[in-house]
């Protein structure tokens, strides 16, 4: 992955970041979906920025309840439907 993205966030979210894109790579060279655990709002941010930059993978946020500020991301291939109930 391109280590310039670092540029753009905190230093103290490098690692996660990393784990982000280890997140994208076993998507995409598995073909499964990753389900996350809990995130808060700006690891949601950081998710959404990355995981946006790809055309072959999707990702949806769920929380168990509509105002649900952590919440589960799934990261999937394009071609999956995920469930309400995978989350």
């Amino acid at each position: 992955m391109d280590t310039s993205i670092f540029q753009h966030f905190r230093k103290e979210e490098q690692d996660f970041i990393r784990k982000v894109e280890s997140w994208v790579v076993s998507c995409q060279e598995q073909y499964a979906q990753i389900l996350t655990p809990f995130l808060d709002p700006r690891q949601q941010f950081i998710v959404e920025a990355i995981v946006g930059q790809f055309d072959d993978i999707k990702f949806r946020f769920e929380g168990g309840y509509i105002a649900a500020e952590r919440k589960r991301c799934m990261i999937y291939p394009d071609f999956y439907t995920p469930t309400a109930e995978e989350f």
